[in-house]
């Protein structure tokens, strides 16, 4: 029998019924959140110092527009440009607008982190020119390898019918812009010129359609939020950085008063409050969410290795597959422990370490 045809109120009760107990039980979850330190991607063989070498640019550019031409404008097609006659190449200096933009954003991220002492590019390039000593421990450049620019139209046919029933057509275009340019860079080593790290990225992002070219983005309005991540994924490569963690804790099952007070403390951000908590209620019974959760407490504590060393008798125990996914998020952490703290007293070795 169909509930729904027979008492469609009913059905429809039932529903909602189960889905806010659904939303109930989801919001029941604890989350707390750890910062966790990670080391730089790239081997900077404890660099203290560091220079930014302006990114250059190269010719390799397109601007292909599909115009059909309704204007009665005289236009030009040279080498893949569409474009006015007497008008410049549309994409005339956009890679140099990439390059400037590259190079100062990434220097300005480079002087506010004070992980570096930054030396002056200039200084760097005046010395590999009259093969002196290069000022700098490492140093960063670049090149905008490819810019390509292309206008997409769309054509649509739109009917209408007045008061009178008259029917007419009109022909309605839209635009569409897609930007895509590739940069490479390279990480060098000053005392012997070996290539620490070279990386290349192309960047490509595309315009809403407009009703006309002139209200279309330039390439840089659209390039920018690309060219800030670009930024920000060089600057992980070249010094520690620190990622954002959600940690679930377990609910318990045990009906156990401390554990509620913990999970309280807990979510007020009261870590080291509900770990007395929790530690003592798996030393006393072995309470397995008693124990999941003080492990999740120390990773969000950057103590992983007592993270460790509980969750694998947690596993060891139970065999729950909860603790095994939790044992190798926290085996990586260690890794990446052990990378930084490594990168870290080689910067001491080479001079007092930047803070």
């Amino acid at each position: 029998m169909n509930i729904f045809k027979k008492n469609p109120g009913r059905g429809f009760a039932k529903t909602f019924a189960v889905l806010t107990a659904c939303f109930i039980f989801s919001s029941c979850v604890t989350s707390i959140t750890a910062n966790i330190e990670r080391p730089a991607e790239l081997d900077l063989g404890g660099a203290n110092r560091i220079a930014v070498i302006p990114f250059q640019t190269s010719d390799n550019e397109k601007y292909n527009d599909s115009h059909s031409d309704r204007s009665g404008s005289i236009l030009l097609a040279i080498g893949g440009f569409i474009f006015d006659a007497m008008q410049p190449s549309p994409n005339e200096g956009v890679q140099k607008d990439i390059a400037e933009y590259i190079t100062g954003h990434l220097t300005e991220a480079v002087n506010s982190s004070n992980y570096f002492k930054m030396v002056e590019p200039q200084k760097v390039l005046s010395a590999l020119k009259e093969n002196k000593t290069v000022p700098t421990d490492v140093y960063l450049t670049g090149k905008i390898r490819s810019l390509k620019t292309d206008i997409d139209e769309d054509k649509k046919t739109v009917e209408k019918t007045d008061s009178n029933g008259n029917k007419t057509t009109s022909v309605e275009w839209s635009y569409c812009k897609t930007v895509e340019t590739t940069v490479s860079y390279s990480v060098v080593s000053a005392k012997d010129n070996i290539v620490i790290g070279t990386r290349e990225k192309t960047l490509k992002k595309s315009s809403s359609y407009y009703s006309s070219r002139r209200s279309l983005p330039d390439e840089m309005d659209l390039l920018k939020s690309e060219l800030d991540s670009l930024i920000s994924k060089i600057m992980h490569e070249i010094q520690p950085y620190t990622i954002t963690k959600k940690l679930d804790l377990l609910k318990d099952k045990s009906k156990d008063d401390r554990m509620k007070k913990a999970n309280d403390y807990a979510k007020d951000g009261k870590l080291n409050d509900a770990l007395k908590i929790y530690k003592s209620v798996y030393k006393e019974n072995k309470n397995f969410e008693a124990g999941y959760n003080a492990a999740q407490i120390l990773i969000a504590k950057n103590e992983f290795n007592e993270a460790r060393s509980l969750m694998e008798k947690l596993y060891s125990s139970t065999g729950d597959k909860r603790a095994s996914d939790s044992l190798k998020l926290i085996n990586e952490e260690i890794v990446y422990a052990e990378r930084l703290k490594k990168q870290q007293e080689a910067r001491k070795q080479n001079g007092s370490s930047l803070q």
